[in-house]
């Protein structure tokens, strides 16, 4: 869905540098380092909006959820400072897109790691009641057996 969300914002086209080609094929294969080294050559050798498009690809990286180096901060900041410099572009827009993106799973991570700690806390605390019902219970048992002795 990622890979179809960056064709859809048009990019790249026709008469891409051969380097941000090159990190389009290795997009689609999911070769991540593959990807860096392409487009740090495109920033090596590139100027003016061919630079938003390294930087396009370097955040569509960042954000992809295969990407064991994922890392949605950078790349919201490469997003937002796409949108600043091509506001009005197919590539500003789709970043705008992707802003929002990255925006509702910050959210919902954070959501996330606030019920795993509440999970854990609960798991503890259920732990704590299983023993003490362990410990009454045992108690009980003893308390039936003084009874029965005693009639």
């Amino acid at each position: 869905m990622i890979v179809a969300a960056g064709c859809a914002a048009g990019f790249p086209s026709a008469g891409t540098p051969q380097p941000l080609a090159t990190a389009e094929t290795c997009f689609r294969d999911g070769n991540w380092a593959c990807v860096q080294a392409a487009v740090e050559r495109n920033r090596n050798q590139a100027q003016g909006p061919q630079t938003n498009g390294a930087a396009y690809f370097q955040a569509l990286v960042w954000v992809h959820p295969a990407n064991p180096g994922r890392n949605l901060a950078n790349a919201r900041e490469a997003f937002a400072q796409i949108v600043q410099s091509e506001s009005e572009s197919t590539m500003g827009l789709a970043s705008l897109v992707w802003l929002a993106v990255i925006d509702d799973l910050q959210q919902q991570e954070s959501e996330i790691l606030r019920l795993r700690q509440e999970t854990t806390r609960l798991t503890k605390a259920l732990g704590e009641l299983r023993t003490r019902t362990t410990i009454i219970q045992e108690r009980l048992d003893q308390m039936k057996a003084v009874d029965l002795s005693v009639e």
